[in-house]
């Protein structure tokens, strides 16, 4: 679902507009990882009170999960600043494909989350499990 979504983004994109607005795509990918790290670092620790503890080190995946940018889809093409909407919005999604999703697999590593080994699979705090793609 997320390629047809990120396919559909797309074909809205002019690249000669999101070149043009390569200042404002910039401040909404800073935009939105300022507000993913305020909202995991702020309210999973909350939320691990009431449920099952998130490690620190998956809010950490968590933080650099990406963009869904079904959202700007769903606006009409009446809809005020549109464009702008989708433009920032792929931008960012681009910037979550290319470099957060060509990054993801080495934090996981980095941070011991592979699951490749016994002591991982066998952690209380790892029960949490996720699939990257080779």
């Amino acid at each position: 679902m997320n390629s047809l979504v990120f396919l559909l983004i797309g074909l809205e994109i002019h690249v000669r507009e999101l070149l043009k607005n390569w200042t404002s795509v910039m401040l909404a990918i800073i935009a939105v990882l300022v507000g993913r790290v305020l909202s995991v670092y702020a309210l999973v620790p909350l939320s691990n009170l009431l449920v099952e503890r998130i490690p620190l080190r998956w809010q950490h995946v968590a933080v650099w999960g990406g963009l869904r940018g079904a959202l700007a889809l769903s606006r009409n093409s009446e809809f005020p600043y549109r464009e702008q909407i989708l433009n920032l919005t792929f931008g960012v999604v681009i910037f979550s494909i290319l470099v957060q999703g060509l990054t993801i697999k080495p934090l996981v590593r980095i941070l011991n989350l592979s699951g490749g080994d016994a002591a991982t699979r066998h952690d209380p705090e790892c029960r949490v499990q996720i699939r990257l793609s080779s």
